[in-house]
């Protein structure tokens, strides 16, 4: 009889959930689950304590009509 495998965690810890990300328990089924996003940054990201900018000119030049295409799959 073959036996399925057994996986403990004593903690789960997520840091940063983005919007394609999941977390899941016991039985479940994720089927066509599909996530499309874009993102333009033209200064990225500051952190840290008592960081500051002065000043900034930032530009993004986009000029896809479409990046990545998304279809639907029909079941």
């Amino acid at each position: 009889m073959k036996k399925n495998p057994s996986i403990s965690f004593d903690e789960i810890n997520v840091n940063v959930i983005e919007s394609n990300a999941g977390i899941f328990i016991g039985n479940n089924n994720q089927s066509l689950w599909r996530m499309f996003s874009k993102q333009n940054h033209g200064l990225g990201s500051i952190s840290g304590n008592n960081n500051t900018t002065h000043h900034n000119k930032n530009i993004v030049i986009d000029p896809d009509t479409v990046d990545s295409p998304s279809y639907q799959i029909k079941p």
